[in-house]
C-alpha cells in the first residue's frame, strides 16, 4: 500500500516505510524542476525535483510522528538533494534537552552541506530555534566564519544576514565580514549580500564600512551592485552609492 503525506505522522518507521517515502518523493517530483535546480546549484546531488512547499508539508507531518528521530537518522545516510533538504527541515522539530545537544546536531548537519541551496534552506528552517537562542548562535558565528570549510563560513554569514541585521549587531557583523579569509565564490557572495542587507538597517554606518575598504574589491563592488538593484533604495541614493565603487 502506497503512502500519502498525511500518513507520515502515524507511521511506525522501518525500511519498508523508508522506501514508501522515496516513492512519495518520486510521486511529487518534477523532472524539469530538478533540471532547473541543477543548472543553478553547483554540486547538487541527484534530485527528485520536489518543490519546497511540498517538502515542508512532508516535514510538518513527519514532525508530528513519534518516529521523528528514527526518520531523521535514516535520512542522515541518504544523499539525494530532496532528502538532505527534508532532513534540514526536520532538525528544528526536535525537542532538544540541552543547548549543547542542539548545537552538536546542527554542526553535524552543516557537514552535509555542499551547495548554497542546502545551506540557505537550512538556515531558514532554523528560525524557530535561532529566535529563541540568539545569543547562543551569535557566540558560535565566529567559529563558523573562521573555518576553512566554505559552507561553514557561508552558514555563519547567512545566519547573520537572516537574524542579526539590527542596529545592535552591526559592529559585530562588520567585524565578522572583514575577517573572512576565503576566495570561495559562494562565501564572497554571502559577504556582499550581508553588507547590502546592512544598508537597509543603517545607511550611514554601511557607507562608512564600504568607504573604509574593509572588504576586498570584488565583495565591495558586488555589495554596491546589490544595493543599487534594490527597489527600496531611492534613485538619488543609488547615485551616491555608485561613487563608492572601486575601479
Amino acid at each position: 500500500m502506497k503512502m500519502d503525506i498525511e500518513d507520515l505522522k502515524n507511521t511506525d518507521w522501518n525500511k519498508i516505510d523508508y522506501h514508501k517515502l522515496k516513492d512519495l518523493l518520486e510521486k511529487f517530483g518534477e523532472r524539469e524542476y530538478a533540471e532547473f535546480n541543477r543548472r543553478i546549484t553547483p554540486n547538487m546531488e541527484e534530485s527528485y525535483g520536489v518543490r519546497m512547499p511540498i517538502l515542508r508539508k512532508i516535514a510538518n507531518n513527519i514532525g508530528k510522528s513519534s518516529e521523528l528521530s528514527a526518520i531523521y537518522r535514516c535520512l542522515s545516510i541518504k544523499n539525494t538533494h530532496d532528502e538532505k533538504l527534508l532532513q534540514g527541515m526536520l532538525l528544528p522539530k526536535f525537542k532538544f534537552l540541552t543547548e549543547e545537544e542542539m548545537m552538536n546536531t546542527i554542526d553535524e548537519y552543516i557537514l552535509r552541506i555542499n551547495n548554497w541551496a542546502l545551506c540557505d534552506s537550512f538556515i531558514s528552517s532554523l528560525r524557530p530555534i535561532v529566535v529563541k537562542n540568539k545569543e547562543t548562535f551569535l557566540n558560535k558565528v565566529g567559529g563558523y566564519i573562521e573555518s576553512s570549510n566554505p559552507w561553514k563560513i557561508r552558514f555563519g554569514l547567512i545566519l547573520l544576514n537572516n537574524y542579526y541585521c539590527e542596529g545592535q549587531y552591526l559592529e559585530i557583523i562588520f567585524q565578522r565580514a572583514s575577517s573572512v579569509k576565503s576566495e570561495h565564490y559562494y562565501v564572497k557572495m554571502a559577504i556582499a549580500w550581508l553588507i547590502s542587507t546592512c544598508y537597509a538597517t543603517d545607511k550611514g554606518k554601511t557607507i562608512k564600512f564600504l568607504s573604509d575598504r574593509n572588504i576586498d574589491k570584488w565583495c565591495t563592488n558586488k555589495a554596491i551592485q546589490k544595493i543599487i538593484e534594490s527597489h527600496r533604495v531611492p534613485r538619488e541614493e543609488k547615485e551616491m552609492v555608485k561613487k563608492l565603487k572601486i575601479q
